[in-house]
């Protein structure tokens, strides 16, 4: 029978198929025995009878896969690409085979797994068990040459690991706070609130400790050292150690003899330098260069032995005698209390100079009398301005003006100190300075009282 590449029957020239035409025989049965082979060469739809060329199907898709069935058209199998086929089941990738080998579809991590072979490079496939029980693990097992399904290890949903037999691992990742009835072999023993080691001594960093518990960093710069028992000797809490002339420095919890000492050293050569040392009779002391230089006793009190007390800034206190204590590098001494007993003593306050030896004489004070008579001395309480600026007590006070005493002595008006700390201009007196006008008016006086007396005589 005439057929195209894609097997479409045409019919043979001459064609007697037409209405009211007599079929022939010899057309009819040429045509016959030709859809007789077509017919033989299929399969019927019990699947019976042979095929002698390849049975073809669509690429097809997940959705539609080239492969399927009647009753559920996006279950079946397709062709995704050059060597790639795939299982889908309603619309969904399950497992797919290629030229790496057969991978099953992990849904959970969005990627295809491969089904384990042999590892003997020969890539056949072995059998999988999958259809393991909760908490079951798969194990390779070689007389069966398949993996099968066990419970010697079995991993429970919280992510427990139980083992029945032995577990040997070359490291153990974490501090191992969790492991629990570790073989007596190893000298650890799970006890009340921890562990205990019942082998010796125990070494972070060194092959050979010498102590319990012994710590050693690079060039032992890291260490933690407890020494042994009072009952063998003193008893050390060390932390690191500081060797004659390496220079290291070292932290320890000192007892012996009754006395409890906390040290921090740092190792010098023969002659240690004590930075801190808590003595048991309650003090602490501060050392360098094997001195002591400062100390804080039971009772908080501070003593600074040699040196200064300095602050950020280059100021301070020092003491170079016993008789005074100065301030560092001269820095004046400013008191921002605003009270009425900023600076209080029950002695004498001396300040300032009055040799005539270191001054030069510039004349005396003309019209003293005139200018004390322009002065006001009155009673007087701070205003609401003062206590904004942080002055207190309402208490009446006696004063002058600055603004008066500026206009006829300006020399003994000066900048309030308030103005320090708030950046503004007020105006104070110094009073002391005010005596010398005090007295050349009083002169002034007597003068006149002089000349009245004369002028009555």
């Amino acid at each position: 029978m005439p057929r195209d590449a894609n097997g479409n029957y045409a019919l043979p020239a001459g064609n007697p198929v037409v209405s009211g035409e007599v079929i022939s025989s010899n057309w009819a049965n040429t045509t016959m025995d030709d859809l007789g082979l077509a017919l033989t060469d299929s399969l019927d739809r019990s699947g019976r009878g042979g095929m002698l060329a390849p049975f073809r199907f669509a690429d097809g898709t997940n959705l539609a896969p080239g492969a399927t069935w009647a009753n559920e058209p996006t279950t079946g199998l397709y062709r995704f690409a050059s060597g790639d086929l795939r299982m889908s089941i309603m619309t969904n990738d399950v497992m797919r085979w290629n030229t790496s080998g057969v991978q099953i579809w992990d849904s959970g991590n969005s990627q295809w797994n491969n089904v384990l072979t042999d590892g003997g490079g020969g890539g056949s496939q072995v059998p999988v068990n999958i259809g393991t029980a909760d908490g079951q693990t798969l194990r390779w097992e070689d007389s069966t040459s398949e993996w099968e399904a066990t419970s010697a290890l079995v991993v429970d949903d919280a992510g427990n690991v139980t083992a029945t037999g032995d577990l040997t691992a070359a490291f153990f990742i974490g501090d191992g706070s969790q492991l629990t009835n570790v073989p007596g072999v190893t000298q650890w023993d799970d006890v009340t609130g921890g562990i205990n080691y019942a082998g010796g001594n125990v070494g972070i960093g060194t092959a050979t400790p010498s102590q319990k518990l012994d710590v050693d960093g690079v060039g032992a710069v890291t260490q933690l050292k407890v020494a042994p028992a009072a009952s063998t000797g003193p008893a050390v809490a060390q932390l690191g150690e500081g060797r004659t002339g390496d220079g290291l420095a070292y932290i320890d919890w000192y007892a012996s003899a009754g006395v409890q000492d906390f040290r921090i050293i740092r190792n010098a050569g023969v002659n240690a330098t004590v930075d801190l040392q808590q003595f048991g009779s309650g003090a602490m002391t501060f050392w360098t260069d094997s001195a002591e230089r400062m100390s804080i006793d039971s009772s908080g009190n501070v003593k600074i032995n040699t040196g200064n007390l300095e602050l950020s800034n280059g100021g301070g206190w020092y003491q170079s005698d016993a008789s005074w204590v100065r301030s560092l590098n001269d820095v004046a001494v400013y008191n921002a209390n605003t009270t009425a007993n900023a600076f209080t003593t029950p002695g004498d306050f001396t300040a300032g100079y009055s040799d005539m030896r270191l001054k030069t004489h510039l004349g005396t004070i003309p019209d003293a009398l005139d200018k004390v008579c322009s002065l006001e001395g009155f009673y007087y309480e701070r205003n609401d301005k003062a206590v904004e600026l942080g002055y207190t007590g309402g208490e009446r006070r006696v004063g002058l003006s600055a603004q008066d005493v500026q206009a006829v002595l300006p020399e003994v008006v000066k900048d309030a100190p308030i103005n320090i700390d708030n950046g503004t201009d007020y105006l104070t007196i110094d009073y002391e300075r005010v005596v010398p006008l005090l007295v050349e008016s009083i002169k002034d006086l007597r003068a006149e009282i002089d000349e009245l007396k004369r002028n009555q005589k």
